[in-house]
């Protein structure tokens, strides 16, 4: 038997990230890394929360990537997902680490919709 995921789904933390409270930073560094990891960027939407923090959504046409920072917590919650089997999600979460350059990093990688073929 064989299992196959229609999708990868990666939840990473960033612990004492930097430059993690501009919102055009975190857009410019969020189409560095959708344009290396082979996606293709469809619209990306930011917020700026005061007095500090921001959200960025990257919509791709294989699925999405998000950032919410907590500059008080020296913190960022990253979420990339994909059904599309060129896009290296993997190349995302590097370039952001590159990026912000935490001091810890814990990612988690999830299948998603896997199914017995």
């Amino acid at each position: 038997m064989k299992t196959k995921a229609i999708g990868t789904h990666l939840i990473a933390d960033f612990f004492g990230s930097q430059n993690d409270d501009s919102v055009l930073y975190i857009k410019k560094a969020l189409k560095e890394a959708i344009k290396n990891s082979g996606a293709t960027l469809l619209l990306i939407k930011t917020h700026k929360f005061y007095p500090q923090g921001v959200a960025a959504f990257a919509l791709i046409a294989e699925s999405h990537v998000s950032i919410y920072s907590w500059p008080q917590f020296k913190y960022m919650a990253i979420d990339a997902f994909s059904s599309g089997s060129k896009v290296n999600l993997h190349k995302i979460i590097e370039v952001l680490e590159k990026k912000f350059r935490p001091e810890k990093v814990k990612v988690k990688e999830l299948k998603r919709g896997e199914m017995v073929i």
